[in-house]
C-alpha cells in the first residue's frame, strides 16, 4: 500500500507521519511539509490512500 501524508505545520506533520508508521509499518510512505512539492510529486504518482491537510497556504488539500 502507498500512502501520501502532507501538513505544511511542523508539529502535526510529525504527529501524521508518526501515527501512520505505527498503524501501517509496511506501507510505503511519502510525505510533505511543504505543498509545492506535493503538487510537482502528486502529478506522476498514484497513492491508494492520502492524508491531506485542509489548509496548506496557498494550496488547499482537497483541490489536491
Amino acid at each position: 500500500m502507498k500512502i501520501l501524508a502532507a501538513d505544511d505545520e511542523k508539529i502535526s506533520y510529525n504527529q501524521l507521519v508518526t501515527a501512520i508508521r505505527e498503524a501501517a509499518p509496511d506501507a510505503e510512505l511519502v510525505a510533505f511539509d511543504d505543498p509545492q512539492l506535493l503538487l510537482e510529486y502528486a502529478e506522476d504518482h498514484f497513492f491508494d490512500v492520502a492524508f491531506l491537510d485542509v489548509e496548506m497556504g496557498e494550496v488547499s488539500g482537497i483541490d489536491v
